[in-house]
């Protein structure tokens, strides 16, 4: 279900809407006015989640959809921490997060523990501002995650495994 950049945009959640999509895998609200997440309940199949593009605080809501969930998409909001995905979110595979307003490294070992998590997307955040290239925060995520086989769009090789045992 797709409901990007609708007009008029989507401004809040509805659980008694979401909570009839049971069938859903993929539910699309990028780009719109959402801001604030809600318990998404009743969507017992959902793999993927994006809500790219809002004004989104606070991850919150995901404990019923945690086992199911392969796939949140979040960037471009104004979230600072990583909390209210783990220990739910046990099928996460891939978290894209820029662009929101993550400032502190130890909010990424809120998440190193999730079983799946292997794709990341951290650019954006204020996180990155501490290193003088992408390379080196890319490096820095790795440390944190290092079971990760892509950090920002970029596969993780070994030399980059060897640079971070140095």
């Amino acid at each position: 279900i797709k409901l990007n950049f609708v007009n008029p945009p989507i401004d809040k959640l509805d659980p008694a809407v979401l909570s009839t999509l049971t069938s859903c895998k993929h539910l699309a609200l990028s780009t719109n006015c959402i801001e604030k997440m809600i318990p998404i309940n009743g969507m017992r199949n959902l793999e993927i989640l994006s809500l790219g593009r809002n004004q989104i605080k606070k991850i919150y809501g995901l404990e019923e959809v945690g086992a199911t969930l392969k796939e949140l998409w979040i960037s471009y909001n104004l979230i600072d921490k990583l909390d209210g995905i783990a220990p739910h979110c046990s099928s996460l595979v891939v978290l894209y997060i820029a662009h929101n307003k993550i400032k502190d490294w130890n909010e990424i070992d809120k998440i190193k523990d999730l079983p799946m998590i292997s794709n990341v997307v951290f650019l954006g955040n204020e996180i990155y501002d501490k290193y003088p290239t992408k390379e080196e925060s890319r490096l820095q995520v790795l440390k944190k995650i290092p079971k990760l086989s892509m950090i920002d769009n970029v596969l993780v090789t070994e030399a980059d495994k060897n640079k971070i045992k140095e």
